[in-house]
């Protein structure tokens, strides 16, 4: 049984929106299995070298240094406290991952993602996105269908004995560009919304995010 909801997540990960010759899509998705999530990258992004960070706040980043089509990444996941008391350690974590971000090589395009239990007067206390740092759903416009990764209302895994209707933005993307930019953010979706055949459950209680990049 644990195989096949396995099997069943690597399908759903890998299903692609339609992309052109030359563009790169991240994948990032909540294992409910598992404490932390998942980056996942094409193919043909040739991963050099990976590495992982961890402190006492819990927080774990996993660092992966690669190159698509000849053009430097580094490729950033992690995993920020959950719950609504623990905001204060979430906003120390979110300052620590953008300045992994900011100190990689400017030439390298870096790009942040994973399950960051984030609301947004989170990002707005520690006063917004850092210059240089962009959102990749709203670089991608903001669709109001594409925003609610952890969604209650939709979403049925958690059975808290009682109607919740809690939506909530968890899991993030955001981008920090080389110089010259080399990607770009052009398509921004949520995956993993089809219910397991053998379990009929989805994969996760989050949905996973799916981010399209242009090569500029």
């Amino acid at each position: 049984m644990e195989a096949d909801k396995d099997t069943d997540i690597i399908e759903v990960m890998q299903r692609k929106p339609e992309q052109q010759a030359g563009d790169i899509v991240v994948y990032e998705v909540h294992d409910s299995d598992s404490e932390f999530s998942d980056v996942l990258d094409e193919s043909s992004v040739l991963v050099a070298d990976s590495s992982a960070v961890g402190d006492d706040t819990s927080i774990l980043e996993i660092v992966d240094s690669a190159t698509f089509n000849n053009k430097d990444l580094v490729l950033l996941n992690t995993h920020l406290e959950s719950m609504g008391y623990s905001s204060e350690v979430r906003q120390m974590q979110l300052r620590r991952c953008f300045r992994q971000c900011r100190k990689e090589p400017p030439g390298k395009t870096v790009i942040l993602g994973g399950d960051m239990n984030l609301r947004d007067h989170e990002v707005d206390s520690i006063g917004g996105l850092p210059d240089g740092i962009q959102d990749a759903w709203t670089a991608c416009g903001s669709d109001p269908g594409s925003c609610y990764t952890w969604d209650m209302m939709c979403n049925d895994n958690l059975d808290f004995g009682k109607k919740v209707t809690a939506r909530l933005r968890f899991d993030r993307v955001y981008v920090r560009h080389s110089e010259p930019a080399h990607l770009m953010p052009v398509f921004f979706k949520l995956i993993g919304q089809k219910r397991l055949e053998t379990e009929q459950c989805f994969p996760s209680d989050h949905w996973g995010v799916a981010v399209q990049f242009k090569c500029l």
